[in-house]
């Protein structure tokens, strides 16, 4: 079903793929930022940050994905509407 809607959807595959490289850059940021600060600070900061940072850039990435794709799926559902002439 999710690959007949990817199929017929551009806007859809757009959102997908923004949404991929959305987590994969800041992915990629923190997990950087992380290792460097793991490495620079005492063992027992180290510790904590290391599991902080990751969960805590999740979450609120987790956040911005939901709002974002709901907001993403309002515009496609009104788009979609308006091209088989629903709306």
């Amino acid at each position: 079903r999710l690959n007949a809607r990817y199929e017929a959807s551009h806007y859809f595959r757009q959102m997908l793929h923004r949404l991929t490289l959305f987590w994969a850059i800041a992915a990629l940021v923190v997990a950087a930022a992380t290792t460097a600060i793991v490495f620079t600070v005492q063992k027992d900061v180290a510790y904590v940050l290391g599991w902080v940072i990751p969960f805590a850039w999740a979450g609120v990435w987790a956040t911005i994905t939901v709002k974002w794709v709901q907001k993403d799926l309002r515009y496609e559902k009104r788009h979609w509407a308006e091209q088989k002439g629903v709306a």
